[in-house]
């Protein structure tokens, strides 16, 4: 499968969910072994348990409280934590 068809990726446990073209496929690897093998040009961390792809990305949603949430291109919404938010805001605007 070619990563860059990859949407975003879950974690769940010991594994990881990648979400391609409306389905989804479960993988044994963890979040941190999976994302030091993603391509950063296309793949951000963007919550402890969430992975997207910048291309897949349709907009950024500002919640209350400073907060946000990722639209993706297929309606899914993925939380940005906090931790993660500023290398992500930075990421975001370049692109």
């Amino acid at each position: 499968m070619d990563t860059r068809q990859v949407a975003r990726i879950e974690a769940e446990e010991k594994y990881v969910r990648l979400h391609v073209e409306g389905r989804s496929y479960l993988h044994r690897e963890t979040m941190n072994d999976l994302e030091e093998r993603l391509d950063p040009s296309f793949f951000i961390r963007v919550h402890r348990g969430e992975i997207v792809n910048m291309y897949f990305i349709r907009e950024l949603e500002s919640l209350s409280h400073g907060d946000y949430q990722i639209v993706l291109k297929d309606s899914s919404r993925v939380p940005l934590g906090r931790t993660y938010r500023d290398r992500f805001l930075r990421r975001f605007a370049e692109s």
